[in-house]
């Protein structure tokens, strides 16, 4: 028999009695209840069939469901045959290898026609209603069978013991205390026209570079809470005519910087230090191959000369010059230049100056200052949240700390999702395994819960020592 033709009884958690229900031909579903066994739930229930109401040649299919969200559970199946249907369903099981239910009934030899069942489910979280749903089948003589229209059997009866609510310990980490060392690098600052270290505003975009390392430099000096460490100048020329000439005109590109500087700002000269390349063929190959040019591989190949005189012939000669013209008037304008990086740190800040802080420039404080920032809210507040799963990932987008912590919120806010997604894109490690633990835990899936806390338990997370104890509690 089809397992759909059977009988189907859908319900929920929150059911954990019924009263006497006639499910028709007289038959009866009564003593419904639900209860916990360590990580299952326990269903039982019995079908009381009426002697009378079934003759010789009819049976009742019984194969009981139970649906639970998108979730179901096939029961133990029942036959309730008449004597000589019975015999007919033994007999075609025989001949056919078919498989009968374990339970086939003749009420006729039943002193108690009572027939009782217990089921262990997984649990399942967060189910909120309760319904029983029957279908009832009859088989008559020669096959002919009678499918009656649905049942529902209500009203649901709430259930007076309390479901036991899993209270898992997510983990924070601490961010290490660190270093407030920032650097600001700008390459392509300043241009400079062929043969010529002079800084001209109006080339190229030097008044747009120009301006903006003066308003960084304006900011970090004026700012009291900042101290400048160093402000690196590189000068470069292209790799084009006599080495030595090259390597005066980057020298020269660089100091022009370094004075330009000492102008404007009262900067200790010891902070300002220069460097130089002569001839920039590293900064060349990345633009060529950036850049879709006649010859492009041929010139790569070229490029991969290791000296740097037979390097600058064949590219002359390739093609008859043409790519080598291209190259001249298109790339080496833009080496040509000088590059700067500014470096500095920051102060550590008290508990009024960091919410202050926070507000305008949150860039200046550290992981640290943060994370102390967000726990003197209290996990209450609506800046907790803000801060650990907006503020500080943003800013530390690929710190273990921030990715856990941020993590840790989530699943308080029970937002398990999104708490999922942040912990399997952060990389590999063992103290992130609690809080992913925490997530299987609350999804029912206690294998893989009890694999996290493990690995979590091995870096000496205590929570996690917690949590798999929360999982076994109920044995």
């Amino acid at each position: 028999m089809n397992r759909t033709k059977y009988y189907t009884i859908l319900f929920v958690i929150l059911l954990q009695f019924t009263p006497l229900y006639n499910i028709g031909q007289n038959t009866y579903l009564r003593n419904l209840t639900i209860r916990e066994i360590n990580d299952s739930l326990q269903v039982s229930y019995r079908i009381n069939p009426n002697p009378d109401s079934i003759i010789n040649s009819q049976a009742i299919y019984i194969s009981p469901v139970l649906m639970m969200r998108d979730n179901h559970y096939p029961l133990e199946p029942v036959i309730i045959a008449g004597k000589n249907k019975q015999q007919i369903l033994r007999r075609w099981a025989n001949n056919y290898k078919r498989e009968l239910p374990s339970y086939i009934i003749n009420p006729e030899l039943q002193n108690d026609s009572a027939i009782y069942f217990n089921v262990q489910i997984p649990y399942l979280q967060k189910v909120d209603s309760a319904r029983i749903l029957v279908k009832l089948e009859s088989l008559h003589y020669r096959g002919k069978h009678t499918l009656t229209s649905d049942i529902t059997v209500s009203p649901v009866i709430q259930a007076s013991q309390k479901t036991y609510i899993i209270s898992p310990q997510v983990s924070f980490i601490t961010p290490k205390k660190e270093n407030k060392h920032h650097c600001v690098q700008k390459s392509n600052s300043v241009f400079f026209k062929i043969g010529h270290s002079d800084i001209l505003p109006t080339y190229r975009n030097n008044d747009t570079g120009i301006s903006e390392m003066e308003r960084i430099l304006r900011d970090l000096v004026n700012n009291k809470n900042i101290s400048l460490e160093a402000v690196y100048i590189h000068g470069y020329a292209s790799p084009e005519g006599r080495y030595g000439v090259n390597e005066t005109l980057a020298q020269k590109r660089a100091l022009a910087l370094k004075n330009h500087i000492r102008s404007m700002f009262n900067i200790p000269d010891s902070l300002l230090k220069t460097d130089t390349t002569p001839e920039d063929w590293t900064g060349l190959t990345a633009l060529i191959e950036s850049k879709e040019l006649i010859n492009k591989e041929d010139i790569l190949n070229i490029m991969s000369i290791e000296r740097d005189d037979e390097r600058e012939t064949a590219l002359k000669q390739l093609d008859s010059g043409k790519p080598y013209h291209i190259i001249q008037k298109e790339l080496f304008p833009q080496l040509r230049r000088v590059e700067y990086q500014i470096c500095y740190s920051i102060k550590d800040y008290n508990g009024d100056e960091i919410k202050i802080l926070e507000k305008s420039n949150p860039e200046n404080l550290s992981h640290t200052e943060l994370y102390n920032l967000a726990m003197s809210y209290g996990e209450t507040s609506p800046e907790y949240n803000r801060l650990f799963t907006e503020t500080i990932p943003f800013y530390f987008p690929d710190d273990t700390a921030a990715i856990n912590n941020a993590a840790a919120v989530l699943i308080k806010n029970r937002d398990l999702d999104a708490a999922r997604r942040l912990l399997e894109q952060a990389a590999s490690s063992n103290l992130l395994y609690n809080n992913m633990g925490i997530i299987y835990m609350l999804e029912g899936n206690r294998e893989e819960a009890i694999r996290c806390f493990d690995k979590a338990i091995s870096s000496g997370n205590e929570q996690a020592v917690y949590n798999k104890r929360e999982l076994q509690r109920k044995k």
